[in-house]
Parts: C-alpha cells; sequence; structure tokens
C-alpha cells in the first residue's frame, strides 16, 4: 500500500489532461473579446475532425477576412461545431483565410446576447465578387459619359 501511493500521487500530476480540464474557467464573451486578435461571426459549412469551414458575415476584430476562412481547433473539440449553426470566434491572427484556435479560445453560438456585444465597428468579409462589379459600374458610366457628350457636341454641330 505505502509503494501504491507515491504511484497514484505521480499519475495525477504528471498524467496528460484533457485539454478542456487545462484551461482556467473560461472568459466571459466580453472579456474574451478584449484580449483577442481577430473576432468575427460566421456559419460553419463544412466541419470535421477539428477543422470548420466558415462563411464569415461580420467581422469584429482584426484585419478584413475571405467570405471562408478554415477554422483549425487545437483539438478534437468536445463540442463538435454544427453545420448551418452561426457562431461567435474568437481566435488568434487570421492568415491566409486560415484561423487558429486553441482549446481554450471562445466560440460561442451566436445568440441574441452574443449579438448585443457586436461593435459598431463591426464590418463585412472581403468579397472577391464586389471590385468586378465596380469596375463595370465606374465603365458603364465613363462610356454613358462619353456618348452624352458626343450627342452634345453633334446637336451643337447641326444648329446654325
Amino acid at each position: 500500500m505505502k509503494r501504491l501511493v507515491p504511484v497514484l500521487v505521480f499519475a495525477v500530476v504528471v498524467w496528460p489532461q484533457p485539454a478542456a480540464a487545462q484551461c482556467a474557467t473560461p472568459p466571459s464573451a466580453r472579456e474574451a473579446l478584449a484580449e483577442t486578435q481577430a473576432a468575427f461571426v460566421g456559419a460553419v459549412e463544412r466541419s470535421d475532425s477539428g477543422v470548420a469551414l466558415v462563411r464569415v458575415e461580420s467581422i469584429w476584430l482584426g484585419d478584413r477576412l475571405p467570405e471562408l476562412v478554415e477554422v483549425h481547433r487545437e483539438s478534437e473539440p468536445q463540442d463538435p461545431l454544427e453545420v448551418g449553426d452561426r457562431y461567435l470566434f474568437v481566435t488568434g491572427e487570421v492568415q491566409g483565410g486560415r484561423a487558429e484556435q486553441s482549446d481554450c479560445s471562445l466560440t460561442a453560438p451566436y445568440t441574441e446576447r452574443i449579438a448585443a456585444l457586436e461593435p459598431d465597428s463591426a464590418i463585412g468579409p472581403l468579397n472577391e465578387r464586389t471590385p468586378m462589379w465596380t469596375g463595370i459600374f465606374i465603365a458603364l458610366l465613363v462610356v454613358g459619359a462619353w456618348q452624352a457628350s458626343r450627342a452634345r457636341r453633334r446637336v451643337a454641330d447641326l444648329e446654325p
């Protein structure tokens, strides 16, 4: 029995703990937002093996993001993200459409209570289609102005 006690103490102290047990008490959403580099709201399009493909709807903190971001969770989460559901993701820096999220990071279902925390400075994601449509619109305005100018000159040439 005396030999068993040190072995049990060693096992409890050294044995790897589940990721959730290693985290301190999870912060509130407000605290997590105050201490993070990136936060965004998005709907999960695909989720498997700790990687979720998220369609970004609103960026609360950090640089502008593409419409689709891969969120890589540190380990296989106990609470998998449900496809189609919306979440607030609080992550480290997002680079190239990839966000790394530790087991202790906050990911919370997007509720009315979370929505109330949205900052006035929230922005939408980068939309790759927007620049093309903007360019076409500007080109049409230029062509229209040029045509109107030509029409005025013709009328002026016809007047005696």
